[in-house]
């Protein structure tokens, strides 16, 4: 099964023409700062206008070769992953389905940048920049023998500019448009992880982000770059002032919790009975869990990993009286916790 995940920019550009001219209206506008999801790719023609789609990270197309990011992997030395820009990117060129008038390319924030400024090629900060991959850490610039071996061409690339670097002021007509005031200095587009980090921490340096939502994600700043083994099974990512952010993001969070419940509905209907509602089912897994004084061991690989797509979900430590609703739902939530630690470098 393969699906395409995709947005029109137009519209896009539409959401933040309102949400702009909203916050003026509320408040006094500095400066724009502009984020969104990392990973994903849109193509643009010479003019900065979309000729395809957002191609976003939920993207699957390359499965379609099951051997076409591996042949990536093998040329280049950088694993990929469906979804990322450049692996989409790649693909496109592999299936020649590039449009004849593609120019550029960059994600769908720095298209939102490119609106509010006057510009003739994107720019993309280094914090999304990473996340399509074929990224030298060490130089925070694109690896161009890497491009080459994949045909990627460089004179389309948006280009790098470091974490939380200026990229203009809206340009007049833009600015009528929107009902806000002129030459307001615009911030190269941020990933939505180092914004995201920004926005919550009180003292980013100092403190932990973890966020729990289908997936999760552990976040901690390092003032300098881990050496990244291939076998990693955390990611570094740039952060502001030439810091580093290194990230654990196992793919089962909040769905190894939703997981456990929909299983509890499900025996509880094949043995003819009625389930209460899911939001019951949550209520007593967190009570009888708290409670809960046996502990199985559940590994929640139920999606795999990113660092390896084959691991599966465990249970264990199981004996003739530990098999409990309360022993599954403790388990289960610090199977979620020791995921994200154990994928932390030491």
């Amino acid at each position: 099964f393969f699906f395409l995940m995709i947005r029109r920019p137009p519209r896009s550009t539409q959401g933040v023409s309102s949400a702009a001219s909203d916050v003026y209206k509320r408040q006094q506008l500095i400066a724009i700062g502009v984020t969104g999801q990392m990973h994903g790719i849109v193509l643009l023609d010479k003019k900065l206008s979309p000729v395809t789609n957002l191609i976003n990270w939920q993207d699957q197309r390359c499965s379609q070769n099951p051997n076409f990011l591996a042949n990536i992997k093998n040329k280049t030395g950088y694993k990929l992953n469906n979804g990322y820009g450049f692996a989409s990117l790649a693909w496109l060129i592999d299936q020649n389905s590039i449009p004849p008038n593609a120019a550029f390319c960059c994600t769908i924030q720095d298209f939102l940048v490119c609106n509010l400024i006057e510009c003739a090629n994107p720019i993309i900060d280094s914090s999304d920049a990473s996340s399509w991959g074929l990224f030298n850490f060490g130089e925070g610039k694109w690896d161009n023998e890497a491009l080459k071996s994949c045909n990627i061409p460089a004179d389309m690339l948006p280009k790098i500019v470091p974490c939380g670097s200026f990229a203009g002021l809206t340009e007049n007509k833009v600015a009528t448009n929107l009902g806000i005031p002129d030459q307001i200095p615009v911030m190269a587009a941020m990933g939505d992880n180092q914004a995201s980090i920004l926005g919550s921490l009180s003292d980013p340096e100092k403190e932990i982000a973890i966020t729990i939502g289908t997936g999760c994600q552990t976040s901690i700043i390092l003032p300098e770059a881990l050496i990244i083994r291939k076998d990693s099974k955390f990611e570094c990512r740039p952060f502001m002032n030439g810091k580093m952010l290194v990230v654990a993001a196992p793919l089962c969070g909040g769905s190894a919790w939703e997981w456990l419940a929909e299983s509890i509905i499900k025996i509880i209907e094949t043995i003819g009975l009625k389930a209460p509602p899911i939001e019951t089912i949550y209520e007593i897994m967190d009570n009888e869990g708290m409670r809960s004084s046996d502990e199985l061991i559940v590994e929640p690989n139920f999606l795999g990993e990113r660092y390896d797509e084959s691991l599966k979900g465990l249970i264990g430590n199981i004996k003739l009286n530990n098999l409990s609703v309360g022993s599954l739902s403790k388990g289960v939530a610090r199977g979620i916790v020791k995921n994200m630690k154990k994928m932390l470098p030491e």
